[in-house]
């Protein structure tokens, strides 16, 4: 599931800068629910599709702000190509561990990307929604390393916290 990144070069507009963004939250919404697809682990799974749904809110939040400055309402999601089921087949093949170090890769990727947009925006509001939207991605890199921690290391968790039994299932 290659992913072609292209680092913002120079001064961004608002409308280029949305445009790259909602494509990239388009591409992130896929890479988890094709994951999420291949996985074996249901509450994996379950933290993908959470990944997947938060990717989607991104993007809607994004092409509603796009529409605002443009004026007009773009069909992004017809736009972007996606690969086909012969590449995405191969994550089957794939372990728990390896399917999460791709989805940390790919949020690292994110996250350096919207730094990038956030340094080349001349306008502050558009840096402050590119280092929100680093912030986001920072956060489920995060989120996604403590789960490879539980497959990889020795913790003090010997499973996933959605598994623990008793009162404190509801806290999260």
């Amino acid at each position: 599931m290659e992913q072609i990144i292209l680092p913002a070069q120079g001064e961004v507009n608002y409308a280029e800068a949305l445009e790259l963004a909602i494509e990239r939250e388009i591409k992130a919404e896929f890479m988890y629910r094709t994951i999420a697809k291949y996985s074996k682990v249901q509450h994996l799974i379950n933290k993908l599709r959470f990944l997947a749904d938060e990717e989607q809110s991104h993007k809607e939040n994004l092409q509603d702000l796009f529409k605002k400055i443009v004026g007009k309402k773009k069909d992004f999601d017809s736009m972007v190509k996606f690969p086909d089921e012969s590449k995405t087949g191969e994550l089957a093949k794939l372990n728990t561990p390896e399917l999460l170090k791709i989805a940390v890769e790919k949020e690292k990727e994110s996250n350096a990307y919207y730094v990038t947009l956030s340094l080349n925006s001349k306008e502050q509001a558009l840096k402050d929604i590119f280092n929100y939207l680093a912030e986001e991605e920072a956060t489920h890199r995060r989120m996604l390393e403590l789960e490879l921690k539980l497959y990889e290391e020795e913790t003090p968790l010997s499973r996933p916290v959605e598994t623990i039994p008793g009162i404190y299932r509801d806290w999260w």
